[in-house]
Order: structure tokens, then C-alpha cells, then sequence
């Protein structure tokens, strides 16, 4: 009975991400913490582009779990050719603590994230439909082909595996040595 309970709950939460695939992700708008505009999927059109939205303070924990490896993957050193948003969406009555809470963030995060980083505030039922994001406690992240169109989902804090089915999908960066680190031995 356990196993069946099991394989019912994998399943559904297959299918909720697989609901999503193929769909053109909602427009969203927002502000990165180094005050740029963006507005998704526009501003990322003609390339390959990983989200990660998170609406809760217990969200945002899951959500900073996935900081360094996205940074060492896509920004560091690029082994993808992608770009990479982390979204703190603030809806309800704690927009009216948006702006002190996009400056604790700016305080916490390191600079250098600050552009990776997108502040949203307004309605959030609109992107918990559309998106499937029932749980506030976790964060949801998709992967977008260059047309804007949901490729891959997930959610829940940083696991390898979660990380290899996003970048499965994606081309490899230009500068990426990943093919060439077992290449270096050939030349001896």
C-alpha cells in the first residue's frame, strides 16, 4: 500500500510539472536588485533562460539553495548557454514592506548576484494559476526555450539531479571546457 501511495504521489507531482511544459510562460515584470527592468519572457527572447521563483520567507531558503550552484553553472564559468533569473515575488499586504525587503536583500546578497535577482510586486494569483505554484513554502523554477516557452520544470531546494534535468535541455557556453577536460591527457 505504501508503494502505491508513493507512485500515485510521484506521478501527480510529475504530471503538475509536465502540465506546464509547452506553455508560454506569463509576462512578468520586475526590477533587478541593480535596478534594471525586466519583463519575462520578452526580455529574454532568443535565448535559452532558467527561472527561479520563490513567494514566502520558507520559499526563499529552498530558493538561496540554488545561488552557488547556479552561479558556478551559468554565470562563473558557463557550461550553458542560458540566462538565469532569481525570482522574490511580493504580493498581499507585504507589498507595502517591498521596498524594505528588496534592501535586506540587496544587504544579504553579494553584489554580484544583484543582477540575477528580480523583484516582482503585485497580484500573485495570476502566476499561481498559470504557473501551478500551489505551495508557497517552496520555490518553483522553469526552464524557457528562446521563444519563451516552458521546457522544464521543477521545485523544491537544490538537488544534482533536478540540476541535470534543467541543463540537459540546455546548448553548452562557447567558453565551456567541459568537453575538453578529458582531452588535456590525449596530448601527452
Amino acid at each position: 500500500m505504501k508503494k502505491l501511495l508513493f507512485l500515485i504521489l510521484l506521478f501527480e507531482i510529475n504530471a503538475i510539472g509536465l502540465a506546464q511544459v509547452g506553455k508560454t510562460f506569463p509576462t512578468l515584470s520586475g526590477t533587478t536588485l541593480d535596478n534594471k527592468n525586466i519583463t519575462l519572457p520578452t526580455s529574454t527572447k532568443g535565448k535559452y533562460t532558467v527561472l527561479g521563483i520563490g513567494y514566502s520567507q520558507k520559499s526563499k531558503q529552498e530558493l538561496e539553495t540554488w545561488l552557488q550552484p547556479a552561479f558556478n553553472t551559468f554565470i562563473y564559468e558557463p557550461e550553458y548557454d542560458a540566462q538565469v533569473y532569481f525570482i522574490i515575488m511580493i504580493g498581499g499586504i507585504k507589498q507595502a514592506a517591498g521596498e524594505k525587503i528588496e534592501d535586506k536583500l540587496k544587504k544579504e546578497l553579494d553584489p554580484e548576484l544583484h543582477k540575477y535577482v528580480l523583484v516582482y510586486q503585485g497580484s500573485l494569483g495570476k502566476y499561481k494559476d498559470e504557473l501551478n505554484m500551489t505551495e508557497k513554502e517552496i520555490p518553483y523554477f522553469y526552464v524557457l526555450d528562446p521563444q519563451g516557452k516552458i521546457i522544464y520544470t521543477t521545485s523544491g531546494a537544490y538537488t544534482k539531479t533536478k540540476m541535470e534535468g534543467a541543463t540537459k535541455l540546455l546548448p553548452e557556453s562557447k567558453n565551456s571546457d567541459k568537453d575538453n577536460d578529458d582531452d588535456d591527457d590525449d596530448d601527452e
